[in-house]
């Protein structure tokens, strides 16, 4: 939770304190034995197999080092005494204690940092790692809260998931939002289970639920039709001169909106170059260098949600306030004052409308992934049975962007986000298999023993997998390693010593 180090030096004490124990034989026999183990190795088999037809030599060394801590953790916990639940709380409790930690000095820096939301705000892992690791917190404080009976540490931990769950909103973790929509989904359906609750609670539930999704539904229609339903005023109608008499530039097919208001509508590109540059030499905009070119449309895309003049009369209208959101890359004025739902949505119906209307989608992370997905199967369908190899991916998916002239930029040559698509580009369909297998048998086999903190675990881990490479970096890798072992290890010494018949 505090970054590389204070990941990997537990993990290094952890295996020093291994080797130190000795007794490897009855280790190693008890590891043959054990067939959820014998699952987990085979994904880090599959890696070093990888790296024999690998041509990345080096990446793939380095891929195989980020995986090293799901096997090096699954050998240790496997082939010692599970750890007893005191042992599991207090692990929870110095877990908790980090995430806090990382929490607080993240909202600090964003106090300290005006403007930073979502992936600038984590300091020590990606902000989509940031937000799984939240939502495991705030799963075990409340499995804490169902076991613990001291009622001071009750309302420590009641505290605690209140400042987490404040936390995911304050910093604006979007996937890590919507990871606690899965986190309390999961947690209601183990307890309809396992608690068997009356009709009563069931309707209950399901209303509550029902209306959340219609909530959701209505409230980002309406914000849809907010931005992109067209305002029937004179500000959209095409006209030809400025007030200084200088032609206006309109593309009518342009659909691109501000609060319904078209952009490129009656628009004096020269007036508004000109204001700027005479206003702010240091910030000037040289439409012929891309790398300015953005803040031409962001004072054009400003000037148009205020419904103000895009000439020089409308620049002389900006107030002070409206300069320094330009500046801070706003580019409507209402963006300021919406939480941060809202800002996401914007975001995203823009994306969308981006996308929609065939133009640019550089930059916009939901509507490129089609293009990672695009090129990986292509990929996938030349290499369907073994893959590109232990760290060929991203080299391979260069090379298939080249190919296929993706209207990508170079900057946005990434891998697929998807962990299951990139298993599969680098060990084909039978890799894939036996990703899956590790996945879901320890599920199968343990199935009488799982508690609500690995369900949870198991459910955010999966979604994670379907929009991101989590395993492909050391937080993300530790992240599933370290739960997916600590707890399968209890759950499967508790089945073979048939010493709880309930989860712990």
């Amino acid at each position: 939770m505090l970054g590389p180090a204070a990941t990997s030096i537990p993990q290094f004490i952890l295996i020093i304190n291994w080797l130190l124990e000795g007794n490897f034989k009855n280790k190693f026999s008890q590891l043959k034995q054990n067939k959820v183990y014998l699952v987990l190795f085979a994904v880090f088999v599959l890696h070093l197999m990888g790296w024999i037809y690998s041509q990345e030599v080096g990446a793939g060394f380095e891929d195989i080092k980020v995986k090293l801590p799901i096997i090096l953790l699954a050998t240790v916990f496997f082939s010692t005494k599970a750890l007893s639940q005191k042992e599991l709380f207090n692990f929870f409790y110095s877990f908790l204690l980090g995430c806090a930690l990382n929490l607080g000095w993240c909202m600090i820096y964003k106090a300290t940092h005006i403007n930073l939301e979502g992936r600038d705000v984590s300091r020590f892992m990606s902000h989509i790692r940031l937000g799984l690791f939240t939502n495991m917190a705030i799963a075990i404080a409340l499995y804490l809260i169902t076991k613990i009976k001291n009622n001071s540490i009750k309302i420590a931990l009641i505290a605690t998931v209140s400042f987490f769950i404040f936390a995911l909103l304050t910093l604006g973790l979007a996937t890590g939002l919507v990871n606690l929509i899965i986190t309390v989904f999961t947690l209601v359906i183990y307890y309809l289970f396992q608690k068997k609750l009356s009709a009563k609670y069931l309707i209950t539930i399901i209303v509550v639920f029902s209306s959340f999704l219609l909530f959701s539904y209505f409230h980002i229609k309406q914000f849809y039709s907010s931005q992109f339903t067209l305002n029937n005023s004179t500000y959209n109608v095409p006209k030809t001169l400025s007030l200084l008499g200088n032609e206006y530039s309109n593309t009518i097919t342009n659909t691109q909106m501000e609060n319904g208001n078209k952009v490129l509508l009656n628009v004096q590109p020269i007036e508004i170059i000109n204001w700027w540059n005479t206003k702010f030499s240091d910030d000037s905009i040289i439409i012929n260098r891309s790398q300015n070119v953005r803040r031409y449309e962001e004072i054009v895309r400003y000037l148009t949600s205020k419904e103000l003049p895009k000439e020089k009369a409308g620049m002389d209208l900006l107030t002070t306030t409206d300069i320094e959101n330009i500046k801070n890359n706003i580019t409507n004025v209402n963006y300021p004052s919406w939480n941060y739902v809202d800002k996401r949505l914007y975001e995203l119906v823009w994306e969308y409308a981006e996308f929609k209307g065939n133009r640019s989608i550089n930059g916009h992370s939901l509507h490129m992934r089609y293009y990672f997905l695009k090129a990986a199967f292509q990929l996938i369908a030349k290499n369907p049975l073994f893959g590109v190899g232990t760290g060929d991916v991203q080299i391979e998916m260069n090379k298939t962007y080249l190919e296929t002239q993706t209207p990508l930029i170079k900057e946005w040559w990434k891998r697929p986000h998807n962990q299951f698509v990139t298993i599969t580009v680098a060990f084909g369909f039978i890799g894939l298999i036996v990703f899956l297998i590790s996945l879901v048998y320890p599920l199968i086999h343990l199935k009488s023993q799982l508690n609500s903190v690995y369900l949870v675990f198991f459910s955010i881990l999966v979604f994670s997998f379907l929009f991101e490479d989590t395993l492909e970096s050391q937080s993300g890798a530790t992240f599933y390693a370290l739960f997916n072992v600590v707890l399968l290890s209890i759950f499967y010494s508790n089945k073979n010593q048939n010493n709880a018949t309930k989860p712990i």
